[in-house]
């Protein structure tokens, strides 16, 4: 446990929380791994994504602790896409579900044109709601990220391309 922070609350089970520095009050997310292949993998791809352009699209590395293998990382106040869309029974209106869809596509274009990388892990929960209103959006969960021409990245869903026509 790193004696910097104090946990403030799970968010995504006992690998990802809430915690705050004890000396500058700052709320960040503890993302914690079993394996130090996918924290070094997860740690990579973010350091890849320090620029301006990045900083719009991806949530930013705060710092680690790595005897603990955990990963501080921006706080999304928001939530997540997934939880904005089960809010909502109903469903969006057509011009929100337009906005939402095109923040999506900034950081997919962000991801494949400015760093040659593919997701794979791409879905709304992975898609933090961030700005003064909430109203931004950025991708997290990069530790399946890969670059193309990397093995895992080129592999076509089922639900797209039938298995004959893949190879």
């Amino acid at each position: 446990k790193d004696p910097r922070y104090e946990d403030i609350h799970e968010i995504q089970g006992s690998t990802v929380k809430l915690v705050r520095n004890k000396e500058s009050g700052d709320e960040l997310v503890a993302k914690a791994f079993d394996s130090r292949e996918q924290f070094e993998k997860e740690k990579k791809n973010l350091m890849l994504c320090k620029d301006d352009k990045g900083k719009e699209a991806i949530i930013q590395f705060k710092g680690e602790f790595e005897p603990g293998l955990v990963l501080y990382l921006e706080y999304a106040p928001g939530g997540s896409l997934k939880e904005l869309l089960e809010e909502t029974p109903k469903g969006l209106k057509e011009v929100e579900a337009r906005n939402w869809a095109s923040k999506a596509l900034d950081i997919l274009q962000y991801l494949h044109l400015h760093r040659d990388m593919g997701h794979l892990d791409f879905k709304a929960e992975n898609m933090l709601l961030y700005g003064r209103h909430h109203n931004g959006l950025r991708g997290c969960d990069l530790e399946s990220a890969a670059k193309f021409g990397d093995p895992r990245s080129i592999y076509v869903s089922p639900y797209i391309c039938p298995p004959e026509l893949a190879q």
